[in-house]
């Protein structure tokens, strides 16, 4: 194993959904216990997720933590100061941009601003849309519904978001590949990830989970060396990147999985926590 003297690292950075959080949508009281005496003893705990900020806010009432990096780096919360630090973010014209490539694909575009979020169906596309929602595979829409305001639109130009974090894309996995394909191959400012096979999020380029983290270790003071990074999404391979110890899940994507150092187990295994317990806590 890679860096086995792991109890010398000093920043623990975990992604939420599909690392820290079952799939049933919770952090188990193992992980939030294991979590909270890590904090106690001095260690940096840094969530870092795709969510709005919001979302990340009400799903950790019980965990203790440090940081919080939400829609995949475009906004950085203290959690002692309460500060907010922003990073760029996309247009009118940049989403109307991306919607107007998408509507070439069978899926569903979802706006978010960090605290309201709109859904965006084309017309031509509504029953398939409307019957998508039914399906396991559209289930990110339904978990994130709980803590955003969301609006449901067959016009791009009727979104009241002027400026957003992230444009995500729903549908089915040979559509949503397509799809990033193609924005990777006509825009160069766009950075396109895959959270799942059926879930592709674009942010600004300048926007990531990774340079996220190097912006919190240069404020705290942390080497690169001393950062040990989980994740289970194409959106973690810059979370990985930016850590000293890369470590994947068992559910994870393929792609993150060749980026990472070591495989755990699974999110519905509590992964993270009995990895920590096991290098730091024993």
């Amino acid at each position: 194993m890679k860096n086995t003297d792991i109890k010398h690292f000093k920043m623990i950075v975990s992604d939420m959904d599909g690392t820290l959080l079952r799939s049933s949508g919770h952090i188990s009281e193992y992980t939030i216990q294991t979590l909270n005496k890590l904090y106690d003893m001095g260690y940096l705990i840094i969530l870092n997720s795709g969510r709005p900020l919001v979302s990340i806010l009400n799903n950790t009432k019980n965990l203790k933590f440090n940081y919080a990096i939400g829609m995949n780096g475009q906004v950085i919360y203290n959690n002692k100061t309460k500060a907010i630090k922003y990073n760029a973010s996309l247009n009118k014209m940049d989403i109307k941009q991306l919607y107007e490539l998408a509507c070439d694909y069978h899926v569903v575009t979802n706006l978010h601003d960090g605290k309201n979020a709109a859904i965006v169906f084309p017309l031509k596309i509504i029953l398939f849309a409307l019957s998508y929602t039914l399906a396991e595979k559209f289930r990110w829409i339904a978990n994130q519904k709980k803590s955003a305001d969301y609006h449901i639109y067959t016009n791009i130009d009727k979104v009241p978001i002027d400026t957003i974090g992230k444009v995500c894309f729903a549908g089915q996995s040979k559509e949503i590949s397509k799809l990033k394909d193609a924005i990777l191959t006509n825009f160069d400012k766009y950075n396109a990830v895959c959270v799942s096979p059926n879930w592709l999020e674009v942010s600004d380029n300048k926007v990531s989970k990774g340079n996220a983290i190097k912006m919190v270790a240069k404020d705290e003071n942390i080497d690169q060396g001393q950062i040990i990074g989980f994740g289970d999404g194409e959106n973690d391979i810059s979370l990985l990147e930016a850590s000293s110890l890369k470590i994947a899940m068992a559910n994870a994507m393929d792609s993150l999985k060749a980026k990472a150092d070591i495989i755990i187990e699974s999110n519905n295994q509590d992964g993270v926590a009995k990895f920590l317990e096991e290098h730091i806590l024993k």
